[in-house]
Order: structure tokens, then sequence, then C-alpha cells
């Protein structure tokens, strides 16, 4: 029977092969408890060795070879984007000098040492053995990286061994090119040098800013498809490889740095904008990705390796390792002491250098740009010997970090995730302890068997809480606890908020403004061990001055931005005492799980109930003040949640198989499209209207309604929350404004915030007006106004109030009647202020 070549089948049929490999090696490696990535290398190498011995069709399929496009073009992109959006962008910006130190610094240095040490023993020129050390220096911590999340290795080493490795593959890249440039030029030192180094620069940072700008246009377009996942991943797919491409084929820059930075902003910004199911469903799509491309990577990696060139150049391959490690060493060691004494904050620990050292693999980005050496005479040579490099940091090194960081005691969790992990299974356990006896009312079990498990359960939760007492009791004092529990209830808020914006019942903006917000407290705790006493304002004074102002543009944008200024003041505070509630009950289960005394439970929970009662206050102040409004958004919030059961209620009865899986789809995609329209603000449902308000002012109460309605288009609406300054003394006054509803206290000086001290000169109510003195008179304002409930005002500024005093006279003499007493000295009345 003959076979006919197929390269296409082949290709298929190989890859098919290669993936039932990988895939019966991570089922070996999780038994064996050893690194994947190394067993796949080693099975590929046992692979080619088997080849042979293999039917001619099996040996055709699995003759592929790894190669530079393969590796830059189609691996490395979706690796470095999945691990930029894993990687938190405020811990690597914590940690940016000591990863941008070994990623610069660090690689030029590795780079000298490598060449200087090759070319002098090696007999290579040095223009050559720079380019080797180039090649050499890209760290590649896969292995290490999995062998971390396995052993619960310390946070803040894994962002400095995965950032270094990030930011480093896009240095060594644009180095070796920059060398290898030189070395067929000639031309090492001087102009040539400068050049470079500009070169260097507009290449590592152009790529930073494609990405990015690139990013930025991704997420924006994909938070108008938040429903559709197909469409997301789609986005996000595309963005990984275009981001590269475009970068290095458009643009000339870095494409790993244009890939890096477009993950980073997914994986920070853009992530507010893809809903959390979508956001499962992409977890689970990129991790998939990443095993695919490791495996394929390690599996070619371990085909390709030519044990009869390794050893042709076994003297100059011993060289090689050696000078290696010694560079390795003189970075890791000879910078990092340096960062901790310059900025001791970011001190590296002996410890966490140390495995930073040694577990400083080599792979796929040293492979790629080896065999990118077609033409370069050395380039023989140098695939052998950055293949043998390769393999000897996968099995020497990577097989012997985990024993390293077991004697360095980086393997054992921190007394925060070990008191986590006992009260998660002290409460897992208490539960199953619960529910045991409904179990023997079903007939489940026998009354004594029952009444065993129950026991052993009891007994199980007594225990944990016993170790959680003697690990708080011996390993942490009252301030570190405290710290801790602050953690626990950011950590909680935020998760209560990512659910409420999943929910769609508050904004983006809403969402994106109280989560920074809990992030920047719980940055505070981290790194600065700052325990907050109460908890501050989720939108600061700035925020709220634009949002202010934008509210007093004129037309139908003004009111917009009036409208959703309300909208999303009242959502902040509905959220707020949504998360305060859920932080809680987090707060009680503590206390009475053992894992904290509850001494020790009592501020935290002290001051986010502070917060949960102003939260309430806040809403009930605008439940008084503007009805119409509450009612509107109480709408909103229960046609929410009625869409919301009823699609839970669909989706479990299309997973019995009751409802047809079309039929469930488009059901879906309507309970998706309702909600996304119930999140949307409307004008005409929560605008009040500006003749209802101005019937509260005295001078217009007489006026026709065709008279109000002159006046009415020079008003501009303002809603005020209480405790917001209005105007501040010594602004300059273009304008004055009409109560509507709510109390305005008017104040002698202009105090930042509502607890300053300040001398009250008048309390202002719906019918008053204040501001006068300074539109008339072309002055600084007098005095602030403040807010004391939240306030409906209208705006009117110099044309209005001509405008408007032609219509009413009687505002013409309240005015003239305020401006003489202003400035004879008399006292003003009440409405006439500021």
């Amino acid at each position: 029977m003959t076979v006919h070549e197929n390269p296409v089948a082949d290709l298929v049929l190989g890859i098919s092969i290669l993936l039932l490999l990988a895939s019966a090696t991570l089922v070996l490696a999780r038994r064996l408890h050893a690194p994947f990535t190394i067993l796949l290398v080693l099975v590929g190498m046992a692979l080619a060795q088997l080849a042979p011995l293999l039917p001619a069709g099996v040996g055709r399929v699995l003759d592929l070879h790894i190669g530079t496009e393969l590796i830059l073009y189609v691996f490395l992109p979706s690796l470095i984007f999945e691990s930029a959006t894993h990687l938190d962008w405020r811990e690597l910006r914590d940690n940016l000098v000591p990863v941008l130190t070994l990623a610069v610094p660090g690689l030029l240095i590795s780079t000298a040492v490598i060449g200087a040490l090759v070319a002098l023993v090696g007999d290579v020129p040095l223009a050559a053995a720079l380019v080797l050390g180039a090649i050499l220096s890209a760290t590649d911590p896969v292995a290490v990286i999995a062998l971390f999340r396995q052993l619960g290795a310390p946070r803040r080493l894994t962002v400095l061994v995965e950032g270094e490795s990030l930011l480093n593959d896009a240095t060594a890249i644009v180095v070796t090119k920059i060398l290898l440039g030189m070395a067929l030029s000639g031309h090492i030192a001087g102009a040539g040098a400068w050049g470079a180094v500009g070169d260097f620069l507009v290449t590592f940072f152009g790529g930073l800013a494609a990405g990015a700008s690139m990013a930025f246009v991704a997420g924006s377009v994909i938070g108008l498809v938040r429903g559709n996942q197909a469409i997301v991943i789609s986005i996000l797919t595309t963005l990984a490889y275009l981001s590269f491409v475009v970068a290095e084929e458009v643009f000339h820059v870095s494409g790993v740095m244009a890939t890096l930075a477009a993950g980073l902003v997914i994986g920070s910004w853009g992530r507010s904008k893809i809903e959390p199911g979508i956001a499962d469903y992409i977890e689970h799509f990129w991790s998939y990705v990443a095993f695919m491309a490791n495996a394929l990577i390690f599996l070619l990696m371990g085909l390709s390796i030519d044990f009869a060139a390794l050893t042709a150049q076994a003297d100059v391959l011993a060289l090689t390792i050696a000078a290696m490690l010694l560079s390795r060493a003189l970075a890791i060691y000879g910078l990092m002491p340096l960062i901790g004494r310059l900025r001791p904050s970011l001190a590296v620990s002996g410890a966490y250098q140390t495995v930073m050292y040694w577990g400083g693999l080599r792979g796929a980005v040293s492979l790629a740009l080896v065999l990118s050496l077609q033409d370069f005479a050395w380039a023989e040579t140098f695939v052998a010997v950055v293949m043998g490099v390769v393999l000897f940091t996968l099995i020497v090194q990577g097989l012997t970090v985990e024993p390293l960081m077991r004697r360095l005691g980086l393997d054992r969790p921190g007394v925060a995730d070990r008191l986590a992990r006992d009260e998660v299974l002290s409460e897992a356990a208490r539960v199953a302890a619960e529910r045991i006896p409904g179990l023997r009312g079903g007939g489940l079990f026998s009354a004594a068997l029952a009444e065993r498990l129950e026991a052993a359960q009891r007994a199980r939760v007594a225990r944990l809480r016993a170790d959680m007492a003697r690990t708080r009791r011996e390993e942490v004092d009252d301030e570190e606890a405290v710290r801790m529990l602050w953690m626990r209830a950011v950590a909680t808020e935020r998760t209560a908020y990512r659910e409420l914006y999943g929910r769609y019942h508050i904004d983006e903006r809403t969402y994106r403004a109280l989560d920074h917000a809990a992030a920047v407290r719980l940055d505070e705790l981290r790194h600065f061990a700052r325990t907050p006493t109460a908890i501050a304002e989720d939108l600061d004074a700035t925020a709220r001055r634009l949002l202010a102002w934008l509210a007093r543009m004129p037309g139908r944008f003004g009111r917009l931005a009036h409208t959703r200024a309300v909208a999303r003041d009242y959502a902040r505070a509905w959220a707020a005492l949504q998360a305060c509630d859920r932080v809680d009950e987090a707060l009680a289960r503590m206390a009475g799980s053992g894992a904290f005394d509850a001494r020790q439970v009592a501020p935290v929970r002290e001051a986010y109930r502070k917060r949960r009662d102003a939260a309430r206050g806040r809403l009930d102040d605008w439940a008084e003040q503007f009805p119409e409004f509450v009612k509107a958004m109480q709408t909103r919030l229960a046609e929410r949640l009625i869409l919301q059961v009823e699609q839970s209620e669909v989706q479990r009865l299309s997973r019995s198989g009751l409802v047809p899986a079309n039929l469930s789809d488009e059901l879906d995609e309507t309970f998706d499209r309702d909600r996304r329209r119930l999140g949307a603000l409307s004008i005409s449902e929560l605008a009040v209207a500006p003749e209802e308000l101005l019937r509260k002012v005295p001078f217009f109460v007489d006026l026709a309604p065709d008279e109000i309605a002159e006046i009415v288009p020079y008003l501009r609406p303002l809603t005020v929350a209480a405790g917001d300054d209005i105007v501040r003394a010594g602004e300059r006054g273009t304008s004055m404004f009409f109560i509507g509803r709510g109390v305005v206290r008017v104040l002698a000086d202009a105090g930042a915030g509502a607890d300053d001290a300040t001398d009250e000169l008048a309390t202002l109510m719906a019918g008053d007006f204040f501001g006068e003195m300074a539109l008339l008179d072309d002055t600084p304002r007098s005095a602030t106004c403040r807010a004391a409930t939240a306030c409906a005002l209208y705006e009117l500024d110099r044309r209005g109030v001509e405008a408007a005093v032609a219509v009413c006279p009687t505002l013409g003499e309240c005015l003239e009647q305020a401006a003489r007493e202003r400035r004879s000295g008399a006292p003003a009345d009440a409405a006439g202020h500021a």
C-alpha cells in the first residue's frame, strides 16, 4: 500500500501526537511531583532517540523542528500576553526598580562577562562572543514559576522572577540585534555604540507605547460588547499577536514590550471591561493556550537536541556554562545589595537572591535568537552551545530549585496564608457537621454512623481552631493581626464591588472609583503597614470638582453630566453599603472561627460599621430630598434583580434539558440586553423639573407659567451631596445659586473638608439664594457655602441674571436690596451671602 505524503496532514498529525504526549507527561509530572516543562524536554529527547525505531510514517510525522519564526511569532506572543495579564500591575510597579535593574543593567553585565570570558578563553572573536552573551542572558523561568505556584512561594519572589523574565526577553532581543549588526559591520565602540543606545531606548519604549495604545483601543471595544465571550476572546487573541507583529514589522520596535504592555493594560484597566462570567472563561482559554505553547516548545526543544553536536563543542559549552553562572552571580549579588543600600524599602533578602540566581533558567527566547543567526559565521557553533546551556539549566538547575527553596524555608506559606487556610478548612468542617443530621434524617446513614461522623467533624473544627489560636499567639502580635484583618476586609470589599459590577448593579466608572480606592488602601496596608482608623471617601475632591464643572456645561451635555453625577454618587453610597455589610459578615465569621481574637476584630469592624452608617445616612438623605430620583434608581435595581433571578432559572432549566440550547442562548442574550438597558441612565427619568423647584423660591411664586418658561433656559441644574463645598471663600464669583431643596451652611472660611473648624454665619434652605454679592460687585467670594444635606440647586450666571430680571423685576429688587445691606455692613438677610 502506497502512502502519499501530505505536508498539512503530517503537520496536523504531528501536533496532535505531541499534544497527547504532553497530556500524558502532565499526568506523570503530577504523580512524580516533577517540573512539567523539564519532563517535556526529557520526553522529547527520548522520542528523538526512538524515532529510527518507529514506523516510517510516524517518524516522518514527528520530524518537526523548532525555528525562530515559530517561537517568536507563534508561541512567544501568547506566553507573554498570558503572563502579563496575570501580573498584578501594582506589585510590578512596587518592584519595578529591582526588576528593571536586572532586566537592563543586569543583562548588560551578563552579556559583557559571558562575552569577555568566551572571547578570552575560548578563542572566539569578541564581537561574536558578545552576541552569544546577549543570547544567553535572556531568562525563561517557566518551570520555576510553575514550581513557585505549586509550593506557594512568596508573592514578591514570583513577581521579581517573572517580571525580570518578561522585561529582559525584550532587552535580550534588542541587544542581540544591535550587537549582531555591530559584529557584521565591524564597529563595536565609538559613535556606533552611542547610536546603539539610542536605538535601544527607541525600540524598548516605543514597544511599550505601541502595545499600550492598541490595548486601550481593544479594551474600549470590549466594553461595547461585554456580553459576547466569542468576540471578547477574539479581540484579546488578536491583540496578543497583532501588538507583537505590528510593533516588529510596522513600527520596528520591540514586539515583546508591545505584547507585555498590552497584557498589563488588559490585566489592570481592561479587566473592568470584561464581565466576571466571561473573565472566568477567558482565564481557562488562556491557561490552555499557555499549556499548549509550552508543551510544543519544550517537546520540540527535546526533539531538536543533537548530542553529537553537543559532544563536539563540549569544551566551549563547559566554558560558556561557567561564564553564564559567574555573570548571573555578579548581576544578582552585585546589583541587588546595591539597591537595598540605596532604597532600604526595596531590599531583596539573601534567600530571594539565591533563588533568583539559581532559578535563572534559559529557554525558548535564547533558542529563537540563536536559530536566527543563519548567515553568521559562528551560527553552527552557537546553536550547539545554546542548546547545551538550555539543557543544563533545565535539568541541573531546574531539578534542584525545589530542594533549594525547601532548604531556605521558602516553601512554607506565610502566617497570613496559613491562618486563611485553616479558617477555610474550619468553616468547611463546621458546615459539613451541621449537615450530617439532615443526611441522617433522609435515611442515608444510620444514627450511630451519623453521630460518629458528626463527632469527628466537630473534633476537626476544634483542632483547627486550636491550631489557629496557637499560630496567632506564637507568631502574630496584635498590630500585625489587625493589619491582616484590614487586608482581608479590603479584599472582601473589592470582591463585593466586582460582583455588583458583574450583575450590572453599578456602572463601570462607579466600580472603577470604588475598586481603585480599595486598592490604594490595600497597597498602603501591604507595603507601608498603615492600618487606617477610618475609611476615606471613595471619590476624591478633584473628581468631584470635575463632575461639578461638567454639570455646569450648557445644554443637554450639562444636564446629562449632572444626572450622571447624581446617579453615581447614589450608586457609590449604595455599593459601599452592600460591601460594608459583606465585610461585617466576614469579620464576624473570623471572630467566631478562632482565627482572630474578638478584641483584634473590633477596630476593623467598627470602622466598616461607621462607613456603613455614613453610606446609609447618605442614601436616606437622597431619599428625603429627592424621592423621585431614588424611586427611579430603586425601580431599576429591582428590575435588574428580577432579570437576574429569571436568567438563573432559565439556565438551570437549560442544564436539565427542559429548555433547548438555541432557545436558552437566545434568552440569555435578551436578558443581558435588558440588564444593559437598565444599567443606562435616562435624563427624563432622573432629572427633576426646574419649574417645580423654582416654585419654592418666594419671588418666583407669582410668575405665570410662560414667564417661568422664559427663565428656565438660563438655569443650570446642580445637585450637590452632603458635605460638598458649593462655593469657596476667595474664589472669583461669576454666578449665583437658588436653593430648590436641601440645606446650605454659610461658613466664615474655606475649609477643605466637612470636618474643618469653621464659623457658621447662616443656614439657608429651600427658597433662599446666595452668591449674588460676588456676581454683582465682581469681587471674590466672601464666604464658603457648604451643603449640609443633599441639595438641588439652580445656577444663574451674569447673562442669565439680566434675562431673569427682565422677566421678573422682583428678582432685581431683592438682589439690589441684599447688595445695599451687604455694602453698608448691615446684617444681610439669610438669603444673601457669599
